[in-house]
């Protein structure tokens, strides 16, 4: 029952960590966290076919923001970026 609980709370770290570099990223670009959905979709898919989580994804996005790129810009290059 132990190692389940581990889990079940490593599982929720992960979930709020994606949360809150989420809202991060909406934060610096000015909108919502519904008004990001795209990028957000783009960091979990990111999450799943790269050696990079998709909090790592979204946190990648947020340094893009803050380097002057929008968010088609930022899909457009994210995944070359996460490959290198």
């Amino acid at each position: 029952m132990a190692g389940a609980t581990a889990v079940a709370t490593a599982s929720i770290k992960v979930g709020k960590d994606f949360e809150t570099a989420n809202s991060q990223l909406a934060a610096t670009m000015g909108k919502t966290v519904d008004q990001i959905k795209p990028l957000t979709e783009k960091a979990k898919e990111l999450g799943e076919t790269t050696s990079f989580s998709a909090t790592e994804a979204v946190e990648g996005l947020n340094i893009l923001t803050m380097s002057g790129l929008n968010a088609t810009e930022q899909t457009a290059v994210i995944g070359d970026v996460l490959k290198h």
